[in-house]
């Protein structure tokens, strides 16, 4: 059982794909880590032997009585609070003993505690920290006094803090899985690590304004991502002593990471793009997609709009996938409720992406057809009913962007400024604004 306690660090160290002194082995050092007591001997002064002088006592020397004979300690006995108020409701309340006891702080279980207690007894006596649940009958509960069990509050709350900045610091930038924090437990770090050597000139440098990855926090609540926990396995699976697990899952650039308290469901804590989204920036500071960028590639997917066993085809949901001659991409689908959606440079495409499905795929260069069109074809979209079939007129919709992409438009590439097709037939509808990007 000692060697638990042994921590053991290797490093390789590896220059232009070779092995550096594979003949002399690897660099490993092993530490142990042991508890024990400090019993202060250095500020204990140590003089030489010496002959004592005789004193004259001045009083009778006094000492303890251990006689037990006086206490019955074969059977455990109630006692009262030591003063104070109780946590117990009631006045003939008393304490429950043994396998009662858990029973007693079981939500919504009568027992002598209230709703509160019950909860902080629960997380005083964690399973994955606490063993005293096998004592069965002889285990005796703690003293119901009041301030005894405030200690015991303040104790549980410093814990609470602990596992607190845990998440905050999984949920940040910061987290790494391949380094160590001491946050978290000492059994997380690598074992080993690779040091790469290469020559100063070849050494990379990181872009103008960034860092070696750059990371972009995305809303942990976008599509795509619930799937990605249920059908992808993690790549980084650790837990803490409490019984919390740590997850991460990447798909992609898309790096997603989830926390699972003990005997709770698995929730996403922060998403992340390991891409710094350049495109998006310039999109930003130039107000967005311009009208007359034209599109170069159109591509239709199709995804379950089901998580689980129970999904059919008609939970299918279509969506088109447009690209700009500028590198930009225009996400649109018909929604359940009829609603037109048009999302620009969405950071979350990837994942979405990854687990769709592409059903159809049209280059669209030739065709001359700009944002502007798409836009107004958007709107002539909005005012048709739907057949009442939500994949059927997703699909639709979707067929009919990729056919309005790859269809040369009459009047050419628009002018800028201006917002082609409102005066082409079967296009667009008078009033309608560009910079609008919902309709229902």
């Amino acid at each position: 059982p000692q060697l638990w306690n042994e921590r053991c660090h290797s490093q390789i160290t590896m220059q232009d794909g070779v092995i550096v002194n594979q003949k002399h082995g690897f660099g490993s050092s092993v530490h142990s880590v042991y508890g024990g007591v400090d019993f202060g001997t250095d500020r204990v002064q140590i003089v030489g032997f010496r002959r004592p002088v005789a004193a004259v006592l001045t009083e009778i020397p006094r000492g303890v009585d251990l006689n037990l004979d006086q206490f019955n300690l074969s059977a455990p006995r109630r006692s009262s609070p030591s003063g104070g108020c109780t946590i117990l409701e009631g006045k003939d309340a008393k304490v429950p003993m043994g396998k009662s006891f858990w029973k007693s702080i079981v939500p919504g279980a009568p027992s002598a505690y209230s709703e509160g207690h019950k909860s902080f007894f629960r997380d005083l006596f964690n399973p994955s920290l606490s063993d005293r649940r096998s004592e069965g009958d002889l285990f005796m509960p703690p003293e119901p006094n009041m301030a005894y069990v405030s200690k015991l509050r303040s104790l549980l709350q410093e814990e609470v803090g602990v596992v607190s900045s845990r998440k905050e610091h999984f949920c940040s930038e910061a987290f790494d899985i391949s380094k160590a924090n001491p946050l978290f437990p000492a059994s997380w770090a690598p074992t080993g690590d690779i040091v790469k050597q290469q020559p100063e000139q070849l050494q990379y440098s990181p872009p103008w304004g960034g860092q070696l990855q750059s990371r972009v926090k995305l809303h942990s609540g976008a599509s795509g991502m619930e799937r990605v926990m249920q059908e992808e396995l993690p790549v980084f699976d650790k837990m803490t002593e409490e019984g919390t697990r740590f997850r991460v899952y990447q798909v992609g650039a898309i790096e997603i990471r989830t926390i699972q308290e003990d005997g709770k469901k698995e929730i996403i804590g922060a998403a992340f793009s390991s891409r710094a989204p350049a495109k998006v920036g310039i999109a930003l500071m130039t107000g967005g997609i311009k009208d007359e960028e034209t599109f170069v590639k159109a591509v239709e997917y199709v995804e379950s709009g089901r998580t689980g066993s129970k999904s059919s085809v008609f939970d299918c949901r279509y969506y088109a996938v447009l690209e700009t001659d500028r590198g930009h991409s225009i996400v649109t689908e018909r929604l359940a409720d009829g609603t037109l959606t048009w999302e620009e440079n969405s950071m979350t495409l990837e994942a979405r992406n990854y687990l769709a499905k592409v059903t159809r795929y049209a280059e669209c260069r030739n065709a001359c057809v700009s944002v502007g069109h798409m836009k107004a074809h958007r709107q002539s979209e909005a005012q048709r009913s739907g057949s009442g079939s939500h994949a059927a007129d997703s699909e639709a919709y979707a067929h009919g962007v990729l056919a309005r992409a790859s269809k040369p438009s009459a009047g050419g590439p628009p002018v800028m400024g201006s917002f082609p097709g409102l005066a082409a037939p079967g296009f667009g509808a008078p009033g309608f604004a560009p910079s609008s990007y919902a309709v229902s």
